[in-house]
């Protein structure tokens, strides 16, 4: 096929209204050159504020045209501060939330009707969280959170401002002390005594919570170097992992110490080349794997892994090359170390094609299989001993076709066996159940209100808890005895801390019970009340290598496996574990995957050995159940889609079921919200996200689910996080002066430390990566001098809108105006953080002409959409461009733009005239970048 002519004629169109808002997105498809061109429309109305008020995907419009009841994608309303107050999405139903007059968010009801109310202490840190079930009466506390300010010792062990214990849904989890980077040091974790009863940490005494507690305690500890980088971990069963970076910080050497045992080298003589990618490395049994990448894209071209024989010579175990298309796509992945096979009149060979639409939809695969009998999508049966040859494949072909919503609605599969799988999609949302044997499911009875689904594709029920987490699956139902289940609890961000399996046989019942905590897993098995398996299984898991370590205690280990196993992973680009070996470096398991999940290939060294592999697919665990668990969703492998709504919202498109936007060869969703493309954030680097704070919160969430800004251990992903602890720290100062209400008067009166960063340093909050940056850079300029902001704002009080207090009464709000462009100067001053600047909501003509907001009667004078901090902070990268252009990426409608504002209509930007100042275009040899700050 012709790709190049595929993509002829079909590029994406914007339609922009007088507004500068963006009300139609036009998308052109087809398959093959002969199909006709098909339109994609996608539709977006805005209120007379400017703010999004509906979304429309291509589906639902085309249905809207000629139908005009029907409800689109997306429907939101907004207060008048443009506080997002109900969502109703056709997918995952109503949501309705309030906030304060400060914008943090008070209560939440779901579709479910479940409430939720948090609460938070005077300076803004979250307390408590209730939740009262649409059934229940009353709220429970399902989380009470504690800082450190009132601990003994709090400032010899670092933990004033911080969390030291949280008795969250799953136990409590306790950190005793911090370095002074604000990292912990050591944490502890108890569960809950009755994990089957919800938390209540309701009564307000702390010795009563303990009593709901296990008595077992998890300990884990951690060192780290003037960085902040992790250099060593202590796990709750005593096994060390130690990592050793380069002089640039990168990891050169990994290590593994098992409690009672002597050090284990897992990787070293780790070698990168100029763009930080990794280029070479070896691990511990003596593989060696080199990476070469294309010179002008750095995309990987080949993967080699190799190792050592008796004769000296190295083996080749794979060779992967990969072949792409001009925009990145994967089109073929081959292993050279393969050989070529006949069998059934097939030449089969080692080698996987794909095919795409011009909207980067995988729609055909090519492959191979295990012949091995199977029926449908189901796991392939086991071939062991593993095959001395290839000589047991067949190849295979799958087609994929989508509907106009991004919908997965057929897959159709020749191989050893030949089926499709069809999946029924509402005519209303984007709901949709695996259709068997011709019968047309029903949609209503198989989702709940918040598009949870409540059955998998054979029946099985499934049950969620308050916050939308599967929580149970019952395998097998039965009338008059208990149900075979596996049920699933997770801690307060929503990541899996225990699994439960119970079985019952004839005559008892098996439990398997998983514990996850920090580089541990720890698996126990009981037959009735007797304890037939303890399993630690120690994990590895970096960029670098993901090594899988299997303890027994007791001598509970089967006999056809040794104690303290070592199992490395040998990984494709997604992740998916192709090969795993031993510390000899002998093959234990090989497997191969389909674009979507399903088993190809499954051969292990011993049929024992094969049951201790959970970690397939994507570098993720695979359930019971034929789920994977990816973090905050789970995947349904045969049918390419999700098993709820995203969790983070509209992240990845107005479709909440698809799975990595249908292109699995090329994108991976590292926790279940959005697939990885901004590849380009370093938490390290001290990157900072801009744009209007709902629209940048959205992109945030692609890599934090759990950021909030108010929280102190958030990682510092926006400048204003910094800003947050100046003002924090100086009204702390002057809290004695207790005349705050009365803003002019309190700012006369406060007094700004004069240590203040020494005492931002030994605060904890070192931890922020640009401190450093942060006064160097803004002392040197009267502009961003914190004692200089205080002073204006006294002495110009009420003379404009940022001369003045925020609503609390203990922060100038000139402090985040001027404070926000700190942020900027640092990227440009550093060369090393970036600016990851999002555009969604902002009306760049707005920007542009600074445009002002009439004055309300009701609520005086208020800010025009030209006058914001973040078209501020737009207008002074554009005059600084040449200092910032290759320090800013911009992104729009979930996608990095290949230009900027400027580059994209210069006409509009060619008519912005700064105050006061004479206009030079960025490129211009007298450009304003000289200035550290600007309107």
């Amino acid at each position: 096929m012709n790709t190049k002519s595929i993509y002829n004629g079909t590029p994406t169109i914007s339609v922009i209204d007088n507004r500068g808002l963006q009300i139609r997105t036009l998308e052109y498809n087809h398959v093959i050159v002969e199909d006709p061109i098909e339109e994609y429309i996608t539709r977006s109305t805005y209120t007379l504020l400017g703010s999004l008020d509906s979304s429309m995907d291509p589906r639902l419009f085309s249905k809207y045209q000629n139908e005009s009841s029907t409800l689109p994608n997306m429907k939101y309303s907004h207060s008048l501060k443009g506080d997002e107050l109900c969502t109703k999405s056709v997918d995952a139903g109503q949501k309705i939330q309030l906030f304060d007059i400060e914008g943090k968010l008070t209560w939440f009801m779901n579709a479910n009707n479940t409430q939720t109310n948090i609460q938070y202490d005077s300076i803004g840190r979250p307390t408590s969280v209730f939740e009262k079930l649409e059934n229940e009466e009353l709220p429970k506390c399902r989380d009470r959170i504690i800082y450190g300010e009132d601990e003994k010792d709090a400032q010899a062990n670092n933990l004033c401002g911080q969390l030291v214990r949280h008795y969250d849904i799953a136990g409590k989890i306790q950190t005793e002390n911090f370095s002074l980077t604000g990292m912990p040091l050591y944490q502890s974790r108890r569960l809950l005594k009755h994990l089957d009863q919800p938390s209540n940490w309701g009564i307000d005494d702390e010795n009563t919570w303990n009593n709901f507690l296990d008595t077992e305690t998890y300990d884990t500890s951690w060192k780290y170097d003037a960085q902040g980088k992790t250099i060593v971990q202590i796990d709750a069963k005593g096994n060390l992992q130690t990592v050793a970076y380069n002089v640039v910080g990168q990891p050169k050497a990994v290590s593994l110490t098992l409690q009672g045992q002597t050090e284990q080298r897992i990787a070293e003589k780790i070698a990168y080349n100029a763009a930080g990618q990794i280029r070479r490395t070896e691990t511990g049994n003596g593989i060696l794997t080199e990476h070469r990448y294309e010179a002008s894209t750095q995309r990987l071209i080949r993967k080699i892994n190799t190792r050592e024989q008796s004769s000296g010579k190295r083996e080749v175990l794979q060779d992967y090359h990969y072949e792409y298309d001009p925009v990145g796509n994967i089109l073929s992945i081959s292993d050279e170390s393969g050989a070529v096979r006949f069998f059934r009149n097939q030449r089969i060979m080692p080698k996987r094609q794909y095919t795409y639409d011009a909207l980067y939809q995988l729609v055909s695969s090519t492959g191979r299989e295990s012949d091995a009998l199977r029926h449908s999508q189901s796991f392939p049966a086991l071939i062991t001993p593993m095959p001395l040859d290839d000589s047991q494949y067949v190849n295979y072909f799958e087609k994929y076709k989508y509907d106009r919503a991004g919908n997965l609605i057929k897959l159709s599969h020749k191989g050893a066996i030949q089926y499709n799988t069809d999946i029924h999609i509402d005519n209303t949302s984007n709901r949709g159940i695996w259709k068997q044997k011709n019968e047309i499911p029903n949609i209503a009875d198989s989702f709940d209100r918040a598009g949870n689904q409540k059955f998998l594709c054979s029946g099985i029920p499934m049950e969620w808890d308050a916050r939308n987490q599967l929580c149970r699956v019952n395998m097998v139902v039965r009338d008059e005895e208990d149900n075979d289940w596996e049920s699933y609890i997770y801690d307060s961000s929503g990541i899996r801390i225990v699994k439960r399996n119970i079985r019952k046989t004839k005559s008892t019942t098996q439990t398997h019970t998983t514990v996850y905590l920090p580089g541990l897993e720890l698996r126990t098995c009981q037959t009735g009340d007797q304890v037939t398996e303890l399993l630690h299984v120690v994990t590895v898991d970096t960029e670098i290598v993901q090594v899988r370590v299997l303890h027994w205690e007791d001598g509970t280990q089967p006999n056809e496996v040794s104690n303290n196993q070592y199992r490395y992973s040998i990984n494709d680009h997604l992740g998916s574990s192709m090969l795993e070996l031993d510390m000899q470096g002998q093959i234990i398991s090989k497997e191969e995957f389909y674009p979507y999940g399903g088993t190809a290939v499954w051969t292990a060294r011993t049929e024992i050995e094969a049951n201790y592999k959970t970690i397939r697919y994507s570098g993720k665990e695979r359930d019971a159940t034929g789920l994977y668990y990816y973090g905050h969703r789970y995947y349904m492998p045969w049918s390419g889609r999700w098993l709820n709504p995203d969790p983070a919202g509209t992240v990845d498109g107005l479709n909440l079921y698809r799975m990595v936007r249908n292109n699995p060869i090329n994108l991976m969703d590292p926790d279940g919200n959005a697939p990885i493309e901004m590849t380009e954030y370093s938490k390290e680097s001290g990157d900072l996200f801009y744009g209007i704070s709902k629209e940048r919160g959205k992109y945030i969430r692609i890599f934090n689910q759990n950021f909030n800004m108010m929280d102190q251990n958030s990682d510092p992903m926006v400048i204003d996080q910094y800003n947050n602890a100046i003002s924090g720290l100086v009204w702390s100062k002057n809290s004695n002066l207790g005349d705050s209400e009365n803003s002019k008067r309190y700012a006369n009166k406060v007094k700004i430390p004069k240590d203040l960063r020494n005492i931002i340093s030994n605060g904890g909050k070192r931890s922020y990566p640009l401190w450093e940056d942060y006064f160097d850079i803004g002392m040197e300029n009267s502009k961003f001098n914190i004692l200089k902001i205080y002073k204006d704002t006294a002495d110009k009080f009420g003379k404009d809108y940022y001369h003045s207090y925020n609503s609390h009464g203990f922060a100038p709000k000139l402090l985040w105006k001027r404070g926000s462009k700190l942020g900027l100067e640092i990227a440009a001053s550093n060369q090393r953080t970036k600016i990851h600047f999002v555009l969604d909501g902002l009306n760049i003509e707005h920007v542009v002409n600074k445009t002002k907001e009439q004055t309300n009667e009701m609520m005086g004078r208020l800010l025009g959409p030209g006058e914001s901090i973040t078209a501020s902070e737009l207008r002074y990268v554009y005059r600084n461009w040449d200092r910032l252009k290759n320090r800013v990426s911009f992104y729009r409608d979930n996608e990095k733009l290949d230009k900027a504002p400027w580059e994209e209509n210069p006409s509009v930007w060619g008519a912005y005239k700064p105050t006061n100042r004479p206009v030079r275009k960025p490129g211009s040899k007298n450009c304003l970048g000289c200035l550290l700050m600007r309107r």
